[in-house]
């Protein structure tokens, strides 16, 4: 989905496969780190990925062709 568009124009959040309940764990602290990076983000083509261990790390999509 995101190879078919040269712009995303939100936030992409990558979560490991792990349990339900910890998914949501994880998920909530994807929401901190969003809500305590400041200045606020711009958000167009970002990733936030966090792993099993709840370590995010922010990065730009790389632009398509």
């Amino acid at each position: 989905m995101l190879a078919r568009a040269k712009i995303h124009p939100g936030i992409v959040v990558i979560l490991p496969n792990v349990r339900r309940e910890r998914q949501i764990e994880l998920f909530g602290t994807a929401l901190a780190a969003l809500c305590a990076h400041d200045p606020p983000l711009d958000m167009i083509n970002t990733v936030l990925e966090v792993d099993e261990h709840a370590t995010v790390t922010m990065y730009s999509l790389p632009p398509t062709a």
